[in-house]
Formats: structure tokens, sequence, C-alpha cells
């Protein structure tokens, strides 16, 4: 694997491709509009739950899927109108599961105090294809701007993200967002960190340059002792950081530091699996950095 810089025009109100063996595809749910509802029930993947439809005219909502034989990776947009658009928008990843990439918004941007999110949001491009599907998503702000990039290439069980900052001097930082295992109680909830360096649960742990993938998980909901939802994990490029730090609470955070204008690439997987399994995986990658 080679993380690097990863570097047909199908956005309607909605689309839903028939043939591409990675499918792409986003359902705007405009309040009142009865073909995205339509094309909202028509698929499988649910934000509500079987039979719920809950929109607003105050509120912007989104569906986006990606899919392959292997996998389905899903997310909420949620956010906000004003004057027309949509601007304070999550990106909240539902599949493959709820639980672990939190599906009320799994991804901040922080240009220093200012968020990515508070701009303008809009669907730039969505794409499949036979080798692999991706979503554009693009913020525009006043002062701040960028196109996060979703893709999922078939047969495989990863999501490459790639964020592009816009016109700006200032350095960022990305920040993911998870609840491994299961939200569960705070008396039963034992949140570890697994790296290429060993397992941790100090609360912040800063990353060498040789930790440059991680498991979120919990000891006590894991799948090996059949509770729990499984674990998650993330790998970024350690050339292009300037720094980066792992928090773990109720929830846990991935923060990644970059110099201004350079752009982020990440991997994020959602295993249903125990953690032990999910680290022999981890530990058989093969792996290179530009």
């Amino acid at each position: 694997m080679n993380l690097k810089k990863m570097s047909v025009w199908l956005f309607a109100a909605c689309v839903l491709p028939l043939s591409a063996e990675v499918k792409s595809y986003f359902i705007e749910m405009k309040h009142g509009d009865e073909q995205a509802k339509k094309a909202y029930f028509d698929q499988k993947v649910r934000i509500w739950g079987g039979s719920g439809y809950k929109t607003s005219p105050e509120n912007y909502t989104g569906l986006l899927v990606l899919a392959n034989k292997k996998i389905t990776f899903a997310f909420h947009l949620q956010g906000k109108q004003q004057s027309g658009e949509a601007v304070n928008v999550n990106i909240g990843m539902i599949a493959p599961q709820a639980l672990n990439w939190y599906a009320g918004g799994f991804i901040n941007i922080f240009f220093g105090n200012t968020l990515l999110k508070s701009g303008a949001f809009s669907v730039k491009e969505i794409k499949s294809s036979p080798k692999s599907g991706y979503a554009e998503l693009e913020y525009k702000g006043k002062n701040v701007s960028g196109i996060i990039r979703l893709e999922l290439a078939e047969n495989d069980n990863k999501l490459q993200l790639t964020f592009k900052p816009g016109n700006t001097t200032q350095s960022y930082t990305v920040v993911c967002l998870a609840y491994p295992g299961e939200y569960g109680k705070a008396e039963l909830r034992k949140r570890i960190l697994t790296t290429p360096k060993g397992v941790f649960a100090e609360k912040e742990k800063t990353l060498t340059k040789e930790e440059y993938w991680g498991i979120f998980s919990d000891s006590y909901y894991d799948r090996s002792l059949k509770r729990g939802r499984g674990c998650c994990a993330f790998l970024y490029n350690p050339k292009e950081v300037s720094s980066a730090m792992v928090k773990l609470g109720y929830g846990c955070t991935i923060n990644l530091q970059y110099p201004a204008g350079r752009s982020a690439h990440m991997i994020l997987w959602d295993f249903n699996w125990a953690q032990a399994t999910a680290l022999n995986y981890m530990n058989t990658l093969n792996l290179s950095f530009e």
C-alpha cells in the first residue's frame, strides 16, 4: 500500500447508479421533495430507521453512499439552511455501522479557531466506476475553504480520505472522532489505543513518526468477549504532518496538524472485529510513504 497524494459528473437531487462495481450516490433530502423521499426509500441505507423520514425547512440533510461488494460506507450530511445555502454541515459515518467513527460527525478541520464546516457546503462531484467510487465535498467560507474527498476502491475495505485546503496561509488540524466498540457505561468502558509500538491507555499521547497507524478499541466492549461492535483504525502519512496526537476518553480522537497549503491523506477502517483480529490485520499491511 502506497499512502501518497491520492490524487461523468453524476450529481443531481438524487443519483442512484445501476451498473458500476463501486456505487457512489448522493440523495439531498429537501423538505417536501417527494422525488428525493422516494429515492431514499428505494435504497437500503437508513438514517432514521426503517420508516422514519425527518426533514425540515431549516435543516440540510443528505445521504452519501460508497459501496462495493465487500463493504458499504454511508454518511449522514447534516447542517443548517441559511439564505439558500447549506452551512455547518457535519459528515457522520453511519455505515458500516453507527458505532466506531462517529455517526454525528466523524471529522472536523480547524484553521486556528475557525472550523472549515462553518462555510457554505456543497457536493462538488460524485463518480462511480469499476475501479473506485468517490465523492468530493466542498466548503467555502470567508477565510477558509477546502475539499474533502472520500473514496472507496473495488474489493477493498478501507475509506481513503483526502483534504485539500483552499488558498490560505494558515496551518490546520484534522480531528477524527470515534466511539470504539460501544457508547457503553462509564464504569465499564476501557478505551485503548494500539499502535506499532504497543497498547496504550493514557488520556493523551503524542505519536512518533513510527506510529503512523492506530486502532481505537475498548478492552471491555470487545468482540472477543462477545461485547460491543468492533473497533476502528486510522493510517496517516507521517511525512505530511507537523505533529500527531491521540486523546482517549468517552470519545477518542486522532489530531493531525498540517503545514499551510499541504494536503492531508488518511485511510480509515471500521472493523466489526475483535481488537486482536484488527491488530493482526494492521501488522500485515505493506506500507510506503511519499
